[in-house]
């Protein structure tokens, strides 16, 4: 782990690194308990490309499902701007 140019830095923002949640995603899913994927549209670092290859990797049974369930567009109800996409299959949103 290299952060800035402290060691100590470094030491101190070792626990602070994101670890995938994969397993648990998928062990809390196969128990059907409902679960929300949020994906910021300017999230910089883990972005919708990134996001949506590890999802597509989940061993739940349904991910199929998902995967081929449609693509919704969310508006804003103030304005009807676009807000996002959405889909849900089973308990994944």
């Amino acid at each position: 782990l290299s952060i800035g140019t402290s060691s100590r830095v470094a030491e101190c923002l070792a626990e602070d690194v994101m670890r995938s949640q994969k397993s648990h995603v998928d062990k809390i899913l196969r128990f059907g308990v409902r679960v929300l994927l949020y994906q910021g549209q300017f999230d910089w670092k883990d972005g919708v490309v990134s996001n949506e290859a590890w999802v597509r990797t989940l061993e739940w049974p349904g991910i199929q499902g998902f995967l081929s369930a449609e693509r919704v567009v969310w508006r804003r109800s103030t304005d009807g701007q676009i807000a996002g996409y959405w889909r849900h299959w089973q308990n994944l949103e």
